[in-house]
């Protein structure tokens, strides 16, 4: 019929779903005709996703994609998270059976304090929907490392790495967990400093998973696990000159190299695949000079051909490499620092992470990144920009170092604190960032309006605001933290020494805190319609007595563990902040809303 909207050109409809603003609107468009919902079920979720998840590649499941996504936003901006420790006490494989080999020489020493976890993790599309993943966490503990391989959802074969007997977690989730050790080395002396995980496309000739492990004691080898087979075995072995390895970093191209850093200031760069055993370095350069003294804290590939150097203390802790056929540029092609002209600062940078490229925001990838200093401070760089930094983020409560940088996107980043077991989240507001906000679809009517906002927070002109709450969750985002609860047995002071997320899609998130891992699910446990990859959950006896249907799918194990959270004010100067605790799981009526805006679990503390 002329005029009708299912006549509209295919560009035109794909521009219209693109500036819908919630995947709701979507789906109320989908009921217009049956060619609008063919149109919205083959592309219109398309649009939909890539225009307000600009940053964020998820497998092409598009209204799966734009149900997950939007449910992920809506509980970041709620702060609803699912916490437990990864428990390693029982249900391990151990690779290598190691027990008939422990002599008085290998034999582990009582540590004095517990290992510092190095997490890496992945996450592999397997199958025909949006739950048929496959994702892989490795960390590294003291002398030996754990591999867990998680199959969810449906698959389209059998388990290529030879790992059958699963068991089952409390979303009908197929979990191993695996334990890699050699008695011929000790914890303290041999600990795993750096651990890298190569993605699926970066494996040659076989499937098996293959991890990069740098260690105290001056060894880097690429080892991969063979389950079938209980063994891990050494394919490479990297030439260290038996220095001792303080970091290392896997670049993401189908070629990988890697770059690790040594003690006394040095740099090697390594093909990561190799037809000899023993690898020798492709490059070395000596990054600090020997009369200012230091150390070499990070390595970071920004891209395939640029390096990023974070050392210290200096008064230029911060460098930036290319990388070319013929190794490393000897000298960087740009240094950053927070000196000025009237005062030289030394200071450290202890880890770096680069930024998702988007069309919004322009440039290549490597162009703009993250950097985490011993003040506290987290600063953003571009390449392409003469200044130092262009933005700077920071918690006015808490500054102590960063040790650990995790970007999500360019939503959002998590950073781990060097004190207390804190981990910060961070808003990015920033071109080619945010563009899809669940607060939205909050009512304001008990919140108040426009007319109680006071300059300069917001001006009437040049915002729509209709409440404080809306206003700010848009334009003036405030940091929230959590204190990650460390068991009675553990420190309370440890450090968040590594953070880890397997996609940038993924509602998951790892933290490697003294001795532990912990995992945290970015998650509503009171949304009827959460991620599907939590839709599923395992069978539960009969006991004869009724449970509660929630703590039956989220808590059946006993093992979440209740979080303090806090955010500050979002008034300069105000210094008034907010805290609350997690009710348990167990305690929550099956009709609880919480507080407004807030995860329901959470309750002022």
């Amino acid at each position: 019929m002329p005029g009708s909207l299912d006549g509209l050109p295919f560009e035109l409809l794909a521009q219209i779903a693109s500036h819908l603003e919630h995947a709701q609107s979507l789906r109320n468009l989908s009921l217009v005709c049956k060619g609008i919902h063919q149109f919205t079920t083959d592309e219109g979720f398309r649009a939909f996703v890539q225009h307000r998840f600009p940053s964020i590649q998820p497998p092409p499941c598009w209204k799966d994609a734009a149900h997950a996504l939007t449910t992920l936003s809506r509980a970041w901006d709620r702060k609803a998270l699912v916490a437990r420790y990864i428990e390693t006490d029982s249900a391990v494989t151990v690779l290598q059976d190691y027990r008939k080999k422990i002599n008085s020489r290998t034999r582990s020493r009582r540590q004095t304090m517990g290992y510092q976890p190095v997490i890496d993790s992945y996450d592999e599309w397997s199958g025909p929907d949006w739950t048929s993943r496959t994702e892989v966490l490795a960390w590294g503990a003291g002398a030996s490392f754990y591999l867990r391989v998680k199959r969810m959802g449906r698959t389209t074969g059998p388990d290529d790495r030879g790992i059958y007997d699963y068991s089952f977690d409390q979303h009908a989730h197929r979990a191993k967990l695996l334990l890699c050790r050699d008695w011929s080395y000790a914890d303290g002396r041999d600990d795993i400093v750096s651990l890298s995980l190569l993605r699926p496309s970066q494996k040659t000739r076989d499937t098996h998973e293959q991890v990069i492990v740098g260690r105290a004691s001056g060894t880097l080898d690429r080892v991969s696990i063979i389950p079938k087979d209980r063994r891990n075995m050494i394919t490479n072995r990297y030439a260290t000159s038996g220095r001792a390895v303080n970091a290392a970093s896997v670049s993401s191209g189908r070629e990988p190299l890697l770059a690790a850093a040594f003690a006394g200031g040095v740099v090697g760069l390594y093909p990561v695949h190799s037809d000899v055993k023993a690898v020798n370095p492709h490059d070395e350069i000596s990054v600090v000079p020997e009369n200012l003294g230091g150390k070499i804290w990070s390595t970071k590939f920004l891209r395939s051909d640029r390096l990023a150097i974070g050392l210290g203390p200096s008064t230029e802790p911060l460098s930036v490499y290319d990388i070319s056929s013929n190794g490393i540029s000897h000298e960087p092609i740009r240094k950053f620092s927070t000196s000025t002209q009237q005062q030289q600062v030394s200071t450290s940078v202890y880890t770096t992470a680069p930024l998702h490229p988007s069309s919004q925001a322009g440039g290549a990838p490597g162009d703009v990144f993250l950097s985490g200093w011993y003040s506290g401070t987290v600063r953003m760089h571009d390449m392409r920009s003469p200044s130092q930094c262009e933005s700077t983020f920071h918690d006015s409560f808490d500054q102590s170092a960063v040790y650990s940088l995790l970007p999500l996107g360019r939503e959002r980043f998590v950073v781990g604190s060097a004190k207390h077991a804190i981990m910060k989240v961070f808003d990015l507001r920033m071109p080619g960032g945010k563009s899809y906000f669940a607060t939205d679809l909050d009512t304001c009517t008990s919140f108040p309006h426009q007319d109680s906002l006071k300059r300069p927070y917001v001006d009437p002109e040049e915002h729509s605001a209709c409440c404080v709450p809306h206003y700010r969750f848009r334009h003036s985002p405030v940091p929230w933290n959590v204190f990650l609860n460390i068991r009675p047995d553990r420190h309370r002071e440890t450090p968040v020494y590594s953070l880890s997320s397997p996609s940038n899609y993924s509602p998951t998130i790892f933290a490697g805190v003294e001795s532990r891992v912990l995992q945290l699910d970015v998650v509503e446990i009171m949304n009827k319609h959460p991620d599907p990859i939590f839709a599923a959950e395992m069978p539960q006896k009969s006991s004869g007595t009724p449970r509660n249907p929630i703590k039956a799918k989220w808590d059946p194990h006993n093992d979440v563990t209740d979080l303090a959270l806090y955010s500050h004010s979002s008034e300069p100067g105000s210094g008034s902040h907010f805290l609350w605790h997690q009710r348990p799981i167990d305690a929550m009526p099956k009709t609880h809303r919480g507080l407004e805006g807030l995860d329901a679990r959470l309750e002022p503390a």
